[in-house]
């Protein structure tokens, strides 16, 4: 899997999770996700550095099947370093229609983004197509779908990517804009 953020506006980090088949040749879907804004890597506050990273299957009762981001490169696959010598811990991909109040630097996954409702700075505000509900609903349809392409694999890769060195503030941004007009991306940019 390959997830490449798009936005990070301070309170939201946005992006697209493609997953791809078994030879990592072909994407089979592609996800919309939400994560917290980078800050520094904070355990608990912060999205996790762009990287190379091992994920594994999961399962609790507050998430069902979800996943455990476990490790990236710079920790030997078994620990992501987190800042002030602490290790990251939890970080796991599970529903969440929206960052602030849902994530504490895990990834959410919907199909689209949430243009029906926009943050302080007029971007989505998360993914789905309006908080809470379906949001929430189609979130948890979206951890699902991931589940059943990727859970029963045990564990996967996934490297995590900016699309561009500095990632814009704004939703309006002409990178974010001509990402519109990819037909495999399009759908993540539908406003019903």
């Amino acid at each position: 899997a390959v997830l490449t953020r798009i936005l990070d506006d301070g309170t939201q980090t946005l992006g697209y999770l493609d997953v791809y088949d078994e030879s990592g040749a072909n994407i089979l879907y592609t996800l919309a996700t939400v994560e917290l804004p980078y800050k520094g890597n904070k355990n608990g506050e912060s999205a996790i550095p762009t990287g190379e990273y091992f994920v594994k299957s999961r399962i609790n009762e507050k998430y069902g099947q979800h996943f455990h981001v476990v490790g990236n490169k710079a920790g030997n696959f078994n620990v992501i370093p987190g800042s002030n010598n602490t290790n990251r811990t939890w970080v796991l991909i599970h529903r969440a229609p929206k960052a602030p109040g849902w994530l504490q630097g895990c990834i959410g996954p919907s199909f689209t983004y949430n243009f029906a409702n926009k943050n302080a700075q007029g971007n989505p505000n998360g993914i789905g197509t309006a908080y809470l509900n379906p949001a929430k609903t189609q979130s948890i349809q979206a951890q699902a779908k991931l589940v059943g392409t990727l859970y029963n694999v045990g564990g996967f890769k996934m490297e995590i990517k900016n699309a561009q060195p500095t990632l814009p503030n704004k939703f309006s941004d002409s990178s974010i804009q001509n990402l519109k007009k990819e037909p495999r991306l399009a759908p993540l940019f539908k406003t019903s």
